[in-house]
């Protein structure tokens, strides 16, 4: 196999690869969606859901000094979101969470990974009605 020099990563030999797998993969692909953004640290965040994709989106966004707002179906995960640096845990059972979001001033950008887009959709009226990019 052939590969590009910047496409590689180096595991050192003394970690487990398995372990690491989900950071090189899913956590590659939020991380840059994330960075590459340039949204300044303190504004806030949405990511719709908490696992998988969007669990490595709320570490990333934490420690990047986002205030951050999990969206979710169910009390049940609440705990575990605010554990992992979500500021608020939004419970989507009853609403689009939207109105939440635009009560504490919008979000500056939501990280979502829903196959559907009537869930993105909705979701859009979360975000703030402007923003500056830089």
């Amino acid at each position: 196999m052939t590969l590009r020099r910047e496409s590689a990563v180096h595991v050192p030999e003394d970690v487990d690869p398995v372990k690491y797998a989900p950071l090189l993969c899913a956590g590659v692909t939020v991380f840059n969606g994330i960075r590459q953004l340039s949204v300044r640290a303190g504004e806030l965040v949405a990511i719709q859901g908490i696992g998988g994709l969007s669990h490595l989106a709320l570490d990333y966004a934490a420690e990047l000094g986002y205030r951050v707002a999990i969206l979710s179906r169910g009390k049940e995960k609440e705990p575990f979101a605010l554990q992992l640096g979500a500021a608020k845990y939004i419970d989507t059972t009853d609403s689009d969470g939207t109105t939440e979001l635009q009560a504490m001033g919008g979000a500056a950008f939501i990280v979502t990974t829903a196959p559907t887009p009537e869930a993105l959709t909705s979701l859009t009226k979360g975000q703030k009605t402007s923003h500056s990019w830089r």
